[in-house]
């Protein structure tokens, strides 16, 4: 999955000048993104986030901003 979000993300930076992000619920973010695994995705910028709150809808982070 994470092969094909990049596929994309190139695709659209090439082509349109655009950069995809993937939105996840703030719960999720603090399970999975900070065990070591998810620290490396973040780190080499292979996944851009935007970090929501599922209740309210609002956006609580931009990765990398």
């Amino acid at each position: 999955m994470i092969g094909r979000l990049r596929a994309i993300a190139t695709s659209l930076k090439l082509l349109y000048n655009r950069s995809l992000y993937l939105a996840i619920y703030k719960s999720i973010f603090k399970s999975v993104l900070t065990i070591e695994l998810g620290q490396v995705l973040l780190k080499n910028q292979i996944v851009k986030l935007i970090v929501f709150d599922k209740k309210s809808e609002a956006i609580l982070q931009w990765i990398p901003d």
